[in-house]
């Protein structure tokens, strides 16, 4: 069975390590960085979606759905890097 070790969104809905995955939505992640186990069999080769961004205030903006986003992006972290200055940090990864 599939398991995550993060947070990740898919098509707006988040999923975390203690959720039971339905195979589509495993079938969407792409991340291998994500999976604590991945999932395996036909699906587990489909297409995924891309991760969409975390809302930026409100439900669904803290700074754990920010770095599941990030990581899911391929971006490092630093550790106690706020929702704030993940969101500063995506924002400005086209200007390096």
């Amino acid at each position: 069975m599939a398991k995550l070790n993060t947070f990740v969104n898919v098509d707006g809905t988040w999923y975390g390590p203690n959720d039971t995955l339905p195979d589509e939505v495993a079938a969407q992640i792409n991340n291998p960085k994500v999976w604590a186990e991945a999932p395996s069999g036909p699906d587990a080769t489909a297409e995924p979606a891309p991760v969409k961004e975390p809302p930026r205030g409100g439900p669904g903006s803290s700074a754990d759905a920010w770095r599941a986003f990030m990581t899911a992006q391929g971006l490092e972290v630093p550790d106690g890097a706020t929702a704030k200055d993940m969101q500063a940090a995506w924002d400005d990864r086209d200007k390096r």
